[in-house]
């Protein structure tokens, strides 16, 4: 029952805070790079990009601020990582 409550609580929340919302589709974001990056290994910021959009088009349609932003946050947190001969190349270093 409090499992239950719980969980209804917390779509009501996500279906009227927007910064819930956000927050859901930032990570849903940061996953999609990481899943991108697992498969690859390695690669470049243009196919990045590329894949992205087809992953995320139901979605939404990522803009370039948010795939250099979302990029820099995990390569900080080390989720990844820029190829030392190629600046627009990146390495999964998990």
């Amino acid at each position: 029952m409090l499992i239950t409550y719980y969980t209804s609580f917390m779509i009501k929340m996500f279906k009227t805070c927007p910064k819930c919302q956000r927050t859901k589709l930032f990570s849903n974001f940061q996953e999609a790079i990481v899943k991108i990056l697992k498969m690859r290994k390695r690669v470049s910021l243009a196919q990045l990009q590329t894949e992205l959009i087809e992953l995320l088009k139901n979605m939404f349609l990522p803009s370039k601020k948010l795939v250099k932003e979302t990029i820099e946050w995990l390569i900080e947190n080390k989720y990844m990582e820029r190829d030392e001969a190629n600046i627009n190349t990146f390495v999964y270093s998990t």
